[in-house]
């Protein structure tokens, strides 16, 4: 795998990551109670978080996994007949 696979495979992960755990997080303030005080929330909102890298790796294994197949391709040399 080269660098700009890499790159590519790490802002594909944190992008996902990064709209699951808003959709996430919007779902924990639509449905939570008010009696939470800021620590509680704090705490919901790194689990959340947790929660979004993890399914976010597991929606990005197809690309990683593609990006390093490719990366090891050697192409096939063609044969000319003239």
């Amino acid at each position: 795998m080269n660098g700009r696979n890499l790159r590519r495979c790490l802002l594909s992960w944190g992008y996902l990551a990064l709209m699951l755990w808003i959709i996430l997080f919007a779902a924990y303030l639509a449905l939570r109670g008010r009696r939470e005080n800021g620590r509680e929330a704090a705490k919901a909102c790194v689990f959340l978080a947790f929660v979004a890298l993890l399914f976010s790796a597991v929606g990005n294994r197809g690309l990683i996994k593609n990006s390093i197949r490719i990366a090891h391709y050697r192409g096939v040399r063609s044969i000319r007949r003239d």
